[in-house]
């Protein structure tokens, strides 16, 4: 992991009560913790991924492993750090493409010196139930012991309580296995404190490895609420006319992001900031799904226009590091 950042909590809990000793998740030689590196001849998963980027940030060309290679050539090109962490976007999957293939094919190209923290979907985990069936019975080519974490939406308390059923499923899996899951679901939604809480007492204490989602306009109250369980930060991102010098960020108009109204607005430092209010530095995720009209040129415009703010931020909250830690950090291509 890079230097106890974004190390899911969470989930080293759920390892901790399978009795699996701690392991480096990291592409990169010489653990700073001493913990033992796997042989990495696959892709890392959630554990460890400081940054990250949505492959919507691009639009799809040519196959999974195809657009995978793109998006690490494009994000390259405007030198953005961790170019080689990736979210996956269901949304980019063809209806002649089955799940595993898509899957399969699209981590292919980050094995041996990447990682894949993410699939993102929009999936309902009630109305969604026998895609997300599907999807978790499949094996992403992770190193043994990592976890790819799945982002569910939540809609209705059905979604809630439906969440729940499969987020117990997992954990007797893995119990019955002694093993890590490949799979763990990253839950959003636009819920309220009340149902968060109802959903905490649903699950019980399987609740100490729940993942959740935020971004800047989750309501603070909820942040707050859930902050012990809150893995991952979502930085939306829209056209580079719409990132400001002072950091505020304006969505590009027909963008959808949960829980946003049409072309919102939000200051990404401020966002950072309040993130320190978390006990774990989370996962920060660019996002913001390119128009069909957008360019390559574009798209890298947009995110170049992103990396100086973002870097700014990301000193603010990485501050318990040293300087020297804090460049290395941001330098890792995943």
């Amino acid at each position: 992991m890079a230097c106890t950042l974004a190390e899911n909590r969470p989930l080293g809990r759920l390892r901790r009560a399978l009795g699996i000793a701690p392991s480096c998740h990291s592409p990169r030689s010489g653990c700073i913790m001493g913990y033992e590196r796997p042989a990495a001849r696959d892709a890392f998963g959630a554990p460890g991924a400081v940054i990250g980027y949505c492959q919507a940030l691009f639009n799809r060309s040519g196959s999974p492993a195809d657009h995978t290679r793109r998006v690490v050539r494009l994000l390259e090109g405007v030198n953005a750090p961790w170019s080689r962490s990736h979210e996956m976007f269901w949304g980019h999957r063809q209806d002649s493409e089955g799940a595993a293939e898509f899957i399969e094919n699209g981590v292919q190209p980050l094995r041996s010196a990447g990682r894949v923290p993410i699939l993102i979907t929009g999936l309902d985990p009630d109305r969604d139930e026998s895609t997300l069936s599907d999807i978790l019975r499949c094996s992403p080519a992770v190193v043994p012991g990592e976890t790819v974490l799945l982002r569910v939406v939540l809609a209705s308390e059905a979604s809630m309580w439906s969440a729940a059923s499969f987020v117990r499923s997992i954990v007797r899996d893995a119990q019955s296995r002694a093993h890590m899951p490949k799979w763990w679901l990253l839950l959003q939604g636009e819920l309220s404190v009340v149902q968060w809480m109802a959903l905490r007492r649903e699950l019980d204490d399987v609740w100490n490895y729940v993942n959740i989602a935020v971004n800047p306009f989750t309501p603070p109250d909820v942040v707050k609420a859930v902050a012990d369980q809150v893995t991952v930060a979502q930085i939306p991102v829209g056209l580079a006319s719409g990132i400001q010098s002072d950091g505020t960020i304006e969505l590009a108009p027909g963008m959808r992001i949960s829980e946003a109204r049409e072309r919102d607005r939000y200051c990404l430092p401020q966002y950072l900031e309040n993130l320190r209010v978390l006990p774990e530095v989370p996962t920060l995720i660019v996002l913001g799904p390119s128009m069909p009209d957008w360019s390559d040129a574009q798209n890298q415009e947009r995110i170049h226009a992103l990396l100086p703010q973002l870097h700014q931020g990301c000193e603010l909250l990485w501050r318990d590091l040293s300087p020297a830690r804090r460049q290395m950090v941001w330098r890792l291509p995943a």
